[in-house]
């Protein structure tokens, strides 16, 4: 086993990692298989909640050893772990850039987290044995208006003080007797290309070709790949599909990974228009990003002779081409023969062939003293929990590649996934999944392709897949893009797949029929950082919809980049508004899931104005997005979204907000009280024109009652929202 480090020193403390087994509280137990291994009494094991999220079902816990490592910092330039790691310490070095990572992604300023910062490590178990170092890092917060889009574990003392949590899962790795006594995971080579790891690949593919997916002849090709050649001598070059000799059935890789922000995504080796006939004749290895070079590496190794990559595979400064093979984008990873996603790399100039830099800990158990080895920690944390517990959700939910808008429809319409994260490989199918390490494959839940079979099978009802998209949508809106006008683009695959199986007409991200149901979004602030926050006022808001690069109409969930989609709380819902007119422009004639270059929607119902008092229900100190009045008891109240942020107090503008119904859920039984929907506008320039700036919902009797109230006056009328 080979291991590359990017600096495996430890310093005095960081050496605290050699545990002692016996002062730590350790004792030996021998296993039903009759190997020995090290536990822990209960009273020895401290239970840490993790990062818990409201849609977990029960609140998780870790299983801690307190080991004897501790650092105290201030916060926010670390200087203690700064100077260690300028000394040499691999560990140090890596915990102080995690952190700096930590607090980047929670986007706060310096005066949010200014002050002491402690840690501490633990040993965290999992079942029989040791899955990783855990440092907790505890800081404290006393501005509760800086702090409110911090999403740290947090608790408050009677001072009003918050003090803050952040944990950080490294990895760790044994060999030896270690590997046994530990419990833990074997120390891997540090290249995915290593035989043993090749040999698991091809293992796994043929068993899903043979068992859970046959391969089926189809006459779909992309437009272009990238022939790897026989070997590592063979020069790659870009090749037309159509003429691949079709004697047999072309197998191809497709690569999903991460561009990076504007300036990766502009150096990137690419295929133009300039380009295209050089691109033909060969691809220059010394030109190549490091992501390209990984993904044809990968096909050689496991006997393919084509990959699809798609800088290279569409010529990208032809918009004809590039949406031609954007609307195919479903097709091109439905029918690769595998798929290889780059988790662990957050740039096209990053490999994804080597896992994490790890350092080496020795150990010598003191109660069986004949064990003695050393384990590797891994120094990419997990930073993030989910309940889908399993290294596989580890190495996805910590990784850019999920994070990013284009991954979602190649995850998804992929029909296997090799998957290569910061510790491990997965493995993923339509059937199964499974991580290296894993005794035995898992089931894999329902995708897209999933749903529709099911929908055709009369197993799933319309309304049920329109949820479906909404539920898909959900994950989508929160990912980001390099270029804003991708966002309908990106989707576009899967987009095409649920329309032309609901037989609708899509519009802007929406659907024609379910359209009063889908214009019910909302946006969300929670990951912006405080200066974007003041940059988001309502007067700001209204001159970004009119002068930003189009992408959509401000009545499509694209037009704001971060939004909830409606979920329905039952299927018997009263239309109190009428569609009367639904168009938009698109970017290329006869794709209507790409590029829009404009749109507008016209709606009949009931016009009231907005009541001046409902400001008054500021949801939280500080900027917030939300307007909460209480009617009644503490669950009826008025809720108000808006897709600007706001303070306490009025602003300028308020007034000249009005609302328009959308529909109402009637309840199930007389226990409950129906639920209306509307959505809250703002005047455009052209008379009878407005924007859409949020919705508005009642929940509970009285705020039923009085939303209802406030166009009991009105009269219909026809307007155009854009």
């Amino acid at each position: 086993m080979s291991s590359s480090h990017e600096n495996n020193t430890l310093c005095e403390r960081c050496s605290l990692f050699s545990f002692d087994d016996l002062t730590i509280g350790g004792q030996e137990v021998v296993c039903e298989d009759g190997v020995a291994r090290l536990a822990f009494p209960e009273p020895q094991i401290e239970a840490r909640p993790r990062n818990w999220t409201p849609e977990s079902h029960d609140m998780p816990f870790y299983q801690l050893i307190r080991l004897g490592w501790k650092f105290d910092d201030n916060l926010p330039d670390m200087p203690g772990l700064a100077h260690s790691a300028q000394l040499g310490c691999g560990f140090c070095q890596a915990l102080r850039r995690s952190l700096e990572e930590k607090f980047a992604k929670e986007a706060m300023s310096d005066s949010m987290y200014s002050g002491p910062l402690s840690l501490v490590a633990y040993l965290s178990l999992v079942g029989e044995g040791a899955e990783a170092i855990l440092v907790e890092g505890t800081f404290n917060m006393s501005t509760l208006e800086d702090c409110d889009n911090v999403t740290f574990g947090a608790t408050e003392n009677r001072f009003g003080d918050t003090k803050k949590l952040v944990q950080l899962l490294f990895p760790i790795e044994a060999a030896s007797d270690c590997t046994e006594w530990l419990g833990a995971q074997s120390a891997r080579n540090d290249s995915y290309l290593d035989p043993m790891v090749i040999d698991k690949i091809r293992q796994s593919l043929d068993h899903c070709t043979s068992t859970c997916q046959t391969e089926t002849s189809s006459p779909f090709m992309p437009t272009r790949l990238i022939d790897v050649g026989c070997d590592a001598s063979s020069i790659p070059r870009l090749v037309l599909s159509s003429n691949i000799s079709k004697t047999e059935i072309t197998k191809y890789a497709a690569l999903s990974y991460c561009w990076g922000d504007e300036k990766d995504a502009e150096s990137q080796f690419k295929t133009e228009k300039a380009s295209l006939e050089s691109r033909c004749a060969g691809l220059p290895n010394e030109l190549m990003t490091p992501t390209a070079k990984d993904g044809i590496a990968l096909a050689r190794a496991i006997g393919l002779r084509y990959i699809w990559i798609d800088a290279l595979c569409i010529v990208q400064d032809d918009k004809n081409d590039w949406s031609h093979e954007c609307f195919q984008m479903d097709q091109v990873y439905r029918h690769a023969f595998v798929t290889f996603c780059s988790l662990n790399s957050d740039s096209c100039h990053e490999g994804f062939l080597n896992r994490a830099p790890a350092v080496k800990v020795p150990f010598h158990s003191t109660i069986r003293k004949a064990i003695k080895g050393y384990y590797l920690i891994r120094l990419r944390p997990l930073m993030e929990f989910h309940q889908n517990r399993g290294e596989h959700a580890w190495d996805y939910f910590t990784s850019k590649w999920s994070k990013r808008c284009w991954t979602l429809q190649e995850q998804e319409t992929s029909t296997r996934l090799l998957l290569f994260g910061n510790s491990r490989m997965h493995y993923a199918c339509a059937r199964c999944r499974w991580s290296e390490g894993d005794e035995a494959p898992q089931d894999n839940g329902m995708g897209v392709l999933d749903h529709i079979t099911k929908f055709k099978e009369n197993g799933l009802s319309s309304t049920e897949l329109y949820d479906y998209w909404y539920l898909l949508l959900n994950n989508y809106s929160q990912r980001s893009v390099t270029f804003d006008r991708d966002r309908l683009p990106a989707i576009s695959g899967l987009a095409r797949m649920i329309g032309e199986t609901l037989q609708d007409q899509y519009i802007a991200g929406l659907w024609k029929r379910d359209l009063l149901c889908g214009l019910g979004w909302r946006s969300f602030s929670e990951k912006l950082s405080a200066t974007e926050k003041q940059s988001r006022s309502l007067e700001t808001h209204l001159r970004n919809i009119r002068q930003r690069n189009y992408v959509a109409p401000s009545w499509s969930w694209a037009s704001c980049p971060a939004t909830a989609s409606p979920s329905r709380a039952s299927n018997d819902i009263t239309v109190l508004s009428t569609i009367v007119n639904v168009h938009v422009d698109t970017e290329f004639e006869g794709n209507p899931y790409g590029q829009i270059s404009g749109g507008f929607l016209r709606i009949r119902g009931k016009v009231a104005p907005m009541p001046t008092w409902l400001p008054d229900g500021q949801a939280s100190q500080g900027w917030a997005d939300s307007w909460y009045l209480r009617m009644g008891d503490i669950f009826d109240r008025l809720h108000v979204v808006t897709e600007w942020l706001h303070k306490e107090g009025k602003e300028a503008g308020l007034e000249r907000l009005v609302v328009i119904p959308l529909s109402r859920q009637e309840p199930p039984d007389d226990t409950f009280a129906p639920k209306l929907s509307a959505l809250l506008l703002y005047p455009a320039d052209e008379p009878n024109q407005y924007y859409r700036v949020g919705v508005v919902a009642s929940n509970g009797l009285d705020a039923y009652e009085e939303m209802m109230s406030w166009f009991e006056d009105g009269q219909e009328e026809t307007i155009c929202i854009i």
